[in-house]
């Protein structure tokens, strides 16, 4: 039996607590929020045991915290492609504190909200500084994979487990930013098969280096039929990386012949 608890926040929750952060930013230039608010908002799942998330958690944000501190500015605006890479580097930070947990914790949408709207306001509203509700988890079904500590936390979860648990190199590639991350894979579920992921952006990485016209069109087009070709073949089957480069080098080389005009 488990003897454990961790801390939690509904959409409903999440929203009243954002609301509260927004105002006291307005009003002294900081997000942050009381302790009373915080009690009646926060909810702790589980036996009733020992709390093994909250301290995870305050270790990580100090991490990340330290890594936009030294490595970026705080002053950068939304569409600087620092702050992707910042979210690539972040995502190992995330994974390196939270893996640890019971899937129990690392699967609840409520624990990743209260991570979002509580100990990483200040960064989520620095990522996303127009503070849609959907990067901090406050939407239901699909909406929820833009939440920022998740994605990000998939997104290294996936790179790690492609590396055979080596290193995040996979999730940090400037070829495969967050727009990549997003649709192509954290939408498409494509978690269980990390293998796929990886050639996916070996092969986006190399029609960069070659300079190929209209590289965005191509990684979308490749997207598209495997997720097409997904319908009728189970991925999670396949046994070899090899197979999956083949399959994503035959529609690449198709898929750059059509959009960029070209005929065998």
């Amino acid at each position: 039996m488990k003897n454990y608890c961790y801390p939690t926040v509904s959409i409903f929750d999440g929203l009243q607590i954002k609301a509260e952060q927004v105002l006291a930013n307005q009003k002294n230039s900081k997000f942050g929020v009381t302790d009373s608010v915080k009690k009646s908002h926060v909810t702790y799942r589980g036996s009733g045991g020992m709390d093994i998330a909250s301290a995870l958690v305050t270790n990580m944000v100090a991490d990340l915290n330290t890594l936009r501190n030294t490595k970026f500015s705080a002053n950068m605006k939304i569409k600087d492609s620092r702050l992707d890479e910042f979210e690539g580097l972040a995502a190992g930070i995330i994974h390196k504190h939270l893996n640890v947990l019971p899937l129990e914790v690392l699967t609840d949408e409520d624990f990743w909200r209260y991570i979002a709207v509580l100990p990483m306001m200040e960064l989520v509203a620095w990522r996303h500084p127009t503070l849609g509700n959907n990067n901090f988890g406050l939407t239901q079904g699909r909406g929820f994979f833009r939440c920022l500590p998740y994605r990000m936390f998939i997104r290294a979860d996936i790179a790690f487990r492609s590396s055979n648990g080596s290193d995040y190199d996979l999730a940090s590639n400037k070829d495969f930013g967050q727009d990549q991350w997003a649709s192509h894979v954290i939408a498409q579920q494509y978690g269980m098969v990390p293998t796929l992921v990886k050639s996916m952006l070996h092969y986006f990485a190399g029609i960069r280096s070659r300079n190929v016209k209209q590289p965005t069109q191509i990684d979308r087009a490749i997207a598209k039929e495997l997720n097409q070709i997904r319908s009728i073949q189970v991925f999670e089957f396949f046994e070899k990386d090899s197979e999956f480069d083949q399959i994503i080098g035959e529609i690449g080389v198709k898929s750059e012949l059509l959009i960029n005009g070209l005929k065998k």
